[in-house]
C-alpha cells in the first residue's frame, strides 16, 4: 500500500487529508514510497516540546525552537513582585467625654415611673410601672392639667405631685440633670432634697422621690 505525505511531513493513509493531523494534501503530491529526504524531515521532532517539524520551517510552531541555530527561545522574564500595601493609618482616638459623661449619663437613658414600696398605703390606687425615654432636651414631670394646658412628657397620677413638678433635661454632650421647678411638696434625689431651680446631675441608677408615693428610677438601655 502506498502512503501520501502531508505538507507537515506526516505519512498519511488517506491521499486527500492527512490521517494524523487532518491537513489537506495537495492533489499533485506523488503517491508511492516516501522519499528519503521527506522521511528524514518527517522524523525530525522539536527537541524542546516534541512537536514534528514542518518541512522547511526554521522555527517550531509550538515553542519557537530554532532548528537552524539549534537554540531554544529565552525563558520569559519572571513577573514583577507585588507592590507593597500602603501603610495603615494609626487609629483615631475618640474625643474625650465631658465631666458629666460617664457610663450612666450618655446613651439611651430611660426613666421608670413606679410606686415607692416604702410609702404605699391602702389609699394608693394600683398602677403599672411605666418607662419613658429621655431623648428630648427637656422632659417635664407632673400631673396633667387640661384647664391650665399642662401636658407633661412624663405624666404622674400621684395627687401630691404638682402639675409642673420636675424637669429632667439633657445637655448637648448627652449628660442629664434634674431641677425642681417649684413643686409644692419637693423632690428627693437619692434621699437628699433638691433645691428649687438648682440643677442636679443625674446618672443611671439614680432615684427621685416625689409626691405621696411616686418613685422615678433612671436606667441605661
Amino acid at each position: 500500500m502506498t502512503e501520501a505525505v502531508c505538507p507537515r511531513g506526516h505519512l498519511s493513509d488517506d491521499p486527500d487529508f492527512c490521517s494524523e493531523c487532518g491537513l489537506r494534501i495537495a492533489a499533485a503530491a506523488p503517491a508511492g514510497p516516501t522519499p528519503p529526504a521527506a522521511a528524514a524531515t518527517a522524523a525530525q521532532l522539536c527537541p524542546d516540546c516534541g512537536t514534528p517539524r514542518v518541512p522547511g520551517a526554521r522555527f517550531c510552531e509550538v515553542c519557537r525552537h530554532d532548528f537552524s541555530a539549534a537554540s531554544s527561545p529565552a525563558p520569559a522574564a519572571p513577573p514583577p513582585p507585588p507592590a507593597a500595601p500602603p501603610p495603615s493609618l494609626p487609629p483615631v482616638a475618640p474625643p474625650p467625654l465631658s465631666p458629666f459623661a460617664d457610663a450612666g449619663a450618655v446613651g439611651n437613658m430611660w426613666v421608670v415611673v413606679s410606686r415607692d414600696p416604702a410609702r404605699l398605703d391602702a389609699d394608693a390606687p394600683p398602677e403599672p410601672d411605666r418607662a419613658y425615654p429621655l431623648d428630648l432636651a427637656e422632659n417635664l414631670v407632673g400631673r396633667r392639667n387640661g384647664r391650665r394646658d399642662v401636658h407633661p412628657e412624663i405624666p404622674v397620677a400621684d395627687p401630691s405631685v404638682s402639675a409642673r413638678h420636675l424637669k429632667i433635661c439633657r445637655r448637648p454632650d448627652g449628660s442629664l440633670y434634674g431641677v425642681d421647678v417649684g413643686s409644692s411638696n419637693g423632690t428627693l434625689l437619692n434621699g437628699a432634697p433638691l433645691t428649687e431651680g438648682v440643677e442636679a446631675p443625674l446618672k443611671a441608677g439614680d432615684s427621685l422621690i416625689l409626691g405621696a408615693w411616686t418613685l422615678l428610677t433612671l436606667e441605661a438601655r
